[in-house]
Order: C-alpha cells, then sequence, then structure tokens
C-alpha cells in the first residue's frame, strides 16, 4: 500500500507540473530599448546591437560592461548605449558637447533623473546626445542623427524602462574614491609624427590634428586610410572590400562624403572634413568610442595609455596595411 501510495503522488505531482505556465525570462536590455524607441517613434527598427567590455577611465584596472543597440529609419538613427561599472557620474566636466541644456526629467520607478542634453557639431549636424546616470554606477546615452527632435529625444528618455542593475562594490568604491571631475582636454604631445590616430578627452576632436588624406598626399595607403575608408562605408558612400589605398573610388566617396554635409566637395581628407567627421564620434565613460554612420557604426577602442585608436587589436597606423 505504501509504494502505491508514493506512486500516485508522483504521477499527481508530475501531471501538476506538466500544465504549468514557464517562467517569462526577464527581457533584455536592447529588447527594452527597442520597445521604448517603437513608443516615440513606430517606425524605427533595430538595425544592430553590441555588448562589449572597455577599461574603466576611473580604475583602468576595472572594466566597465557597455551595450548599445541602434535604431534606424527615414533618415533616423537613435543609438541607446548604457554603461555599468567603475563610470563617473554624469555632469557639465564628464561630457564635453556644445549647446548644453540640463533638464530635470522624470522617470516612471526611478524619480527625477538630471539629463544633460547637447550636440556634438562643430563643422557640420553633429550628434544630439542626451546622458544621465541612471543610479552611481549605471550611465545611459542616447545620441541621435537625423531628423529628431529634442522633444522626442526626451520622450525616448522618459520611455525607457527603470534600471535596477547595479553595479559591483569594487566600482562603486572607485566612483566614491575619485577626485572631481575637471574638464577633459587634450595632451599637449598629440601631433602628426605620432605616424598613428589618437585621441583622448572627449572624442569630437580625435581626428582633427591628423594628417591629411588623399591620393597625391605623404599619406595615402595604410590603416589610416582603412579607417577613412571605412567612415565612407558606415555612411553608405563606399561599396566593396577597403583596400587601405586612397584611390579613384574612395576619393568620389569622400567628394559625395563631403557634399553631404555642405562642405567643400575636393575629395580631400583636410581638416575641415577630418572636424565634421569626428562630430560622429561618441564615447560614454570608458575607452570604447562610436563612429554613428547612416548605415552602421564602427567600434574603436582607444588605449588609456598612449591614447591610440585600435580596431580590434590592430593599431590604426599612417603605413602599414595591416587592417586590409
Amino acid at each position: 500500500m505504501k509504494k502505491a501510495s508514493f506512486a500516485i503522488s508522483v504521477s499527481l505531482v508530475m501531471a501538476l507540473g506538466v500544465g504549468a505556465p514557464a517562467e517569462a525570462a526577464e527581457p533584455t536590455f536592447a529588447e527594452k530599448a527597442e520597445k521604448a524607441a517603437k513608443a516615440v517613434d513606430p517606425s524605427l527598427r533595430q538595425s544592430e546591437k553590441d555588448s562589449r567590455r572597455s577599461r574603466s577611465v576611473l580604475d583602468p584596472d576595472q572594466e566597465l560592461k557597455e551595450e548599445s543597440v541602434t535604431f534606424r529609419a527615414n533618415g533616423k538613427v537613435v543609438a541607446v548605449t548604457r554603461a555599468v561599472g567603475a563610470v563617473a557620474p554624469v555632469n557639465g566636466e564628464t561630457v564635453v558637447g556644445r549647446s548644453k541644456q540640463r533638464k530635470a526629467v522624470k522617470r516612471a520607478r526611478v524619480g527625477t533623473r538630471k539629463v544633460l542634453i547637447y550636440t556634438t557639431g562643430e563643422s557640420g549636424p553633429g550628434l544630439t546626445v542626451a546622458t544621465w546616470s541612471e543610479r552611481t554606477g549605471v550611465n545611459y546615452q542616447i545620441a541621435s542623427r537625423g531628423p529628431l527632435s529634442r522633444s522626442e529625444l526626451i520622450a525616448l528618455v522618459k520611455a525607457l524602462p527603470a534600471d535596477d542593475t547595479r553595479p559591483s562594490r569594487k566600482a562603486r568604491r572607485a566612483i566614491k574614491a575619485a577626485p572631481r571631475a575637471v574638464p577633459r582636454s587634450e595632451p599637449a604631445r598629440r601631433s602628426t609624427s605620432n605616424l598613428f590616430v589618437d585621441g583622448a578627452g572627449t572624442p569630437t576632436d580625435d581626428f582633427g590634428n591628423e594628417a591629411n588624406l588623399c591620393s597625391g598626399c605623404s599619406y595615402s595607403t595604410g590603416n589610416y586610410v582603412w579607417l577613412w575608408q571605412r567612415i565612407l562605408m558606415a555612411d553608405a558612400y563606399l561599396q566593396g572590400s577597403l583596400d587601405c589605398s586612397f584611390g579613384s573610388l574612395t576619393a568620389a566617396g569622400t567628394k559625395n562624403w563631403q557634399k553631404s554635409l555642405g562642405l567643400t566637395a575636393d575629395g580631400i581628407v583636410g581638416a575641415g572634413t577630418r572636424n565634421a567627421a569626428d562630430d560622429f564620434l561618441i564615447d560614454i565613460g570608458g575607452t570604447t568610442v562610436r563612429y554613428v554612420g547612416v548605415s552602421q557604426n564602427i567600434l574603436f577602442d582607444r588605449l588609456t595609455s598612449g591614447y591610440a585608436y585600435y580596431y580590434g587589436s590592430k593599431k590604426v597606423t599612417y603605413n602599414t596595411t595591416t587592417l586590409c
């Protein structure tokens, strides 16, 4: 009798278990961002997403977890990024931009957050950015390129769901121990004599002091040319394989890119063109730099020592072609 009773009990439990609904998985960061983006503009479609580890600027021994998802539609490009870890709280000193505006925005289940809105454009339209600290060690950034109004940008800030992500204790200690943020600046030693693309502080001047590129320039082949070709591809002005050589197709793509931004269309990547290009670069407090393109993004790394630009594991040098 005891054995029969045990068998019946097991059968009953199994029967009940089969009919029980599975627990729904927690939506991912990308899914939450997509729902918020569609609430603001239903035409927006997710075109790419990435998740990577970046070195913390506050403490190079720590990593930031950066997640980003980009939406595109009808000329609009919207990149939503979150950084978790030893990242400085958002304020006017940690962010370098133009036309700054601080706005108190009430976020559901979070409370009022001070959102910093700024533009990156110096030689052209650039990006419009909204960024804030959700809490200590959790920063958000929304970068838009194209006809997204500031009211839509704020609506997206409000539409993003509350984020209860908690950084590690080590990250919070690094943030607490960090000295008060001061305006970021470029080291005076930067120059074209380095023979590589370098950057520090704000990304939006990283290309301005590099060398000219053209078919008859001192530097017309190399990884630096690849970088420019990659930018043209990201903005849909160059197709096919990248060859690290500034040829006729690259010159034609450069002219069309220049025309699109109202620049002198001479096919030469001079100071004005480079300054316009780096207006589309953005970071969120780590060593990752993102070029927000019309059709796709490019992710670069900037070392915290030496400020060298890398694409993957390869250094963006003037005179080598390891990226081709």
